[in-house]
């Protein structure tokens, strides 16, 4: 599923598109966030629920930070719903994100009950971090994959 406004809109219609995704499927859900997609999916969590059983939160967006600049995209996903999601999860954290320090990831992951993935200097793991098929990402979702059918 993909954002019909990636690089706008708000966080009730970014949550409203997911509760719609969530519920088309038929299957177990598992969740690939990026950015301000794992802040979404934490609001998401608080108020609905559903057939998902697991996330893959990468490089959260800290909205809350200062450098988050008043009135753009990042502060309008504030604040930072924190609490321990019902289904497992992975935050997977850069060492050199420019949107996310690596104590706030460890933050984020423990007050979210999730495991923590540190990967390095990959900045904000998209494609200036040039990963190309990112082996390192499908080894993640595949044991969190396992995690769900274990428990």
């Amino acid at each position: 599923m993909e954002q019909a406004d990636p690089a706008g809109g708000t966080l009730v219609s970014w949550v409203d598109t997911l509760d719609r995704s969530i519920h088309a499927s038929d299957e177990p859900v598992v969740l690939i966030a990026h950015s301000l997609g794992t802040i979404c999916v934490a609001h998401w969590a608080a108020i609905h629920n559903g057939p998902v059983v697991a996330a893959l939160l990468v490089a959260p967006a800290d909205v809350e930070a200062e450098r988050a600049e008043s009135g753009s995209l990042y502060k309008r996903f504030a604040p930072i719903l924190v609490f321990p999601l019902p289904f497992a999860a992975t935050v997977v954290a850069s060492t050199n994100d420019p949107l996310l320090s690596i104590v706030r990831a460890h933050a984020l992951a423990d007050a979210w009950g999730s495991a923590i993935a540190v990967i390095g200097d990959h900045l904000h793991v998209g494609s200036d971090a040039k990963l190309g098929s990112w082996q390192v990402g499908k080894q993640l979702l595949s044991e969190l994959r396992a995690r769900t059918t274990s428990s």
